[in-house]
């Protein structure tokens, strides 16, 4: 009698203890159901959007504030985002504290397996969310937006060049040309060998109102500017004082009855 009462006592702690399992565990799935996702990403701005930097967009934010962090996911768009429900994100971090990241490719939609390159004159959108440890994702606070700015037309092609010469003078000194016209102004003179070029000494164009300033050196030896207003315009090296020297701009009439 005494051994089937062990039982009968085993059987119900064995019981007692599968029960208070159960409850933990269904307790700590309903504590999971109802924790809320991470606190939204706040302070996103994207930056450097520039062509010289070949289409790269900087992107930084405020670290998040969940207290299981897991990792963020950044998101790309040529729409506004609202959500990330029909997104996929073009970058993941887990580092917290690093709130940066260099947008340099662009995820097509439908091409899930391509990445192709930001291109230009085109808004971008961009969103970052946090996730935590359970797999929740904060929702989308704001998104901003960004343009790679277009490369600027290669300036004209010089009609007109002026050698700073190194005995000390432009040459040509004074020169009339219809209005529109590129001047171009060198340092580098032809020398006495075939196929090359003798490098002078540095000097500058400065004009006298203040249109252009600019430093003729070994290694940066042209400078070129369009003269889109009629007028007499002067101009001096600032390293040679008696170099000086002037451009008169006329209307093209003008200047091609006169022979120019």
């Amino acid at each position: 009698m005494a051994l089937k009462k062990e039982y009968w006592v085993i059987g119900i702690l064995s019981i007692m203890v599968v029960a208070f399992v159960l409850i933990i565990v269904i307790a700590t799935i309903a504590t999971r159901e109802l924790r809320t996702p991470p606190p939204a990403i706040t302070g996103l701005i994207a930056n450097d959007a520039s062509y010289i930097r070949h289409g790269q967009i900087d992107l930084s934010w405020s670290p998040s504030d969940a207290t299981d962090f897991l990792y963020y996911y950044i998101y790309a768009s040529q729409e506004e985002i609202t959500d990330v429900v029909d997104l996929s994100p073009i970058a993941r971090i887990n580092d917290r504290t690093d709130v940066s990241y260099q947008a340099t490719r662009y995820r097509v939609p439908g091409l899930s397996l391509a990445l192709f390159a930001f291109m230009k004159d085109t808004e971008y959108w961009f969103a970052v969310t946090a996730v935590d440890f359970d797999g929740k994702e904060s929702m989308v606070s704001n998104s901003v937006s960004t343009t790679i700015e277009i490369m600027p037309p290669p300036s004209p092609a010089p009609s007109v060049i002026i050698k700073a010469v190194h005995m000390g003078a432009f040459n040509p000194e004074t020169i009339t040309v219809p209005v529109g016209t590129t001047i171009a102004w060198t340092n580098i003179e032809d020398s006495y060998f075939e196929d090359c070029y003798f490098f002078r000494n540095p000097h500058t164009v400065v004009s006298t109102t203040g249109l252009f300033n600019y430093e003729l050196t070994d290694t940066d030896n042209i400078f070129s500017y369009t003269f889109n207003q009629t007028g007499v315009f002067t101009y001096h090296c600032e390293l040679h004082p008696e170099e000086t020297a002037t451009v008169i701009v006329v209307e093209e009439l003008e200047a091609v009855l006169r022979g120019q």
